[in-house]
């Protein structure tokens, strides 16, 4: 924990800050699964940084993100279908996409030893759009968009309404985004 303390989270770039939090998180398991408490009580004190460093990080990263969609960034929730579901669809012609609104990293580790004898699974990360709010970032997924493009495309389905009427057309951007990924290739 001192040399997690004293690395400076400044150099990190987004692979950076991946790897950090994938460590920080299997941690957290770890000693919350041998009930080593005290050491889980520091861990948990690196946190309030982390998560002040990650937002002075994203504060310049993620401008620069989209001003560049073509250079070296993460995947974003723009980038989930064309990416990582239309290959596999390519491929096996056939697959099942199941998004989980609010599933933290953690969460998912418990989970994913649960369910790996069932299903063949490939873990990937990616960042979320901003701001991460369920109507944005779901519709994000499902459309390739970001809100003001869906805004500008799709005004019937997007506008002055309560956010969870936002995510009325999932379906509808899905198919419209695949149909556009399809037109693309």
């Amino acid at each position: 924990f001192r040399a997690m303390q004293n690395e400076s989270l400044r150099d990190l770039d987004w692979r950076g800050w991946i790897d950090r939090y994938l460590e920080l998180v299997q941690w957290d398991l770890d000693l919350t699964a041998a009930n080593e408490m005290g050491l889980h009580e520091s861990l948990l004190g690196l946190f309030p940084d982390l998560r002040r460093e990650f937002a002075q990080f994203m504060s310049t990263a993620y401008p620069r993100w989209l001003e560049h969609l073509e250079g070296d960034r993460p995947a974003l929730s723009i980038d989930i279908v064309g990416e990582f579901l239309l290959p596999i669809m390519k491929q096996e012609r056939a697959a099942v996409f199941i998004v989980i609104d609010c599933l933290r990293l953690d969460q998912w580790k418990v989970l994913e030893p649960v369910i790996t004898p069932l299903f063949d699974i490939e873990t990937t990360h990616y960042f979320g759009i901003l701001p991460t709010a369920t109507p944005y970032a779901r519709n994000a997924l499902f459309s390739g968009l970001f809100p003001n493009e869906i805004a500008a495309r799709f005004p019937d389905w997007w506008g002055e309404r309560e956010d969870e009427t936002l995510n009325a057309h999932e379906r509808e951007l899905l198919e419209a985004q695949l149909v556009e990924l399809e037109h693309k290739v």
